[in-house]
């Protein structure tokens, strides 16, 4: 089994990549970003310039870290993985935002977002069909 651990602080930023092998046999990497955790079976490089994805045979900066997705969705975060998506890298989050159906009663729905790598923002966002009679967050 591997076993790689990096941790580098750039700029008050706290940042570690570990990872190893799971018990499907697959690579999977963690990214830990000021205690926010995203899984991955991507390869990563670290450097002094940045965090680097390799997809096929470019290698493309990962300028939105996990810690940056808590601040800008409305939503507690349950998972997050980072994939490969038509060749870019993109977050899959899996949330659970709290709402009221009518406004009257409160209800909790798993929401499922895509979010660009590169520029944060939310290409998809799947909710419950019934999400359009709830407010607050919905």
């Amino acid at each position: 089994m591997r076993k790689i651990s990096t941790i580098v602080c750039m700029m008050a930023l706290l940042l570690s990549i570990s990872g190893g092998l799971v018990s499907g046999g697959k690579d999977v990497a963690v990214l830990n970003s000021n205690g926010v955790v995203a899984n991955t079976s991507l390869p990563l490089e670290l450097n002094t310039t940045g965090i680097y994805v390799k997809i096929g045979d470019t290698k493309k900066e990962l300028k939105v870290l996990p810690d940056m997705l808590s601040k800008t969705k409305t939503a507690n975060i349950k998972r997050i993985e980072l994939k490969n998506i038509e060749q870019e890298p993109v977050y899959e989050v899996k949330a659970l935002r709290e709402g009221r159906v009518l406004g009257l009663f409160p209800v909790s729905m798993d929401i499922e977002m895509r979010v660009n790598a590169n520029n944060g923002e939310t290409e998809l966002t799947k909710k419950p069909w019934w999400s359009v009679l709830c407010s607050g967050g919905a």
